[in-house]
């Protein structure tokens, strides 16, 4: 999976381990903390490399949460029919 600039690699086991473990970070203490209101604190993701940690602002954030976190077992794909664009062969 590859989002922003980096590759995450998972199993399937991992990959829901990741998705819980985002999901229970809480969004609001990094956002609504006793900063000043004109500056954005990041949203940090500790990994295991005690030297590594992945920061995020709120759009990001939100958006690697319902990457991880969609079901694509039950997404329903398009088909070519309901692509309504126009197709040129060279």
């Amino acid at each position: 999976m590859t989002f922003s600039n980096f590759e995450f690699k998972f199993d399937r086991s991992k990959l829901k381990k990741f998705a819980n473990y985002l999901n229970d970070v809480c969004e609001d203490y990094w956002l609504d903390s006793d900063t000043a209101e004109n500056k954005k604190r990041p949203i940090p993701i500790h990994t295991s490399q005690q030297n590594l940690v992945l920061v995020f602002d709120r759009r990001e954030f939100a958006a690697l949460k319902q990457l991880v976190t969609t079901n694509y077992a039950e997404t329903k794909f398009l088909s070519i029919l309901d692509i309504d664009y126009p197709l040129i062969l060279n």
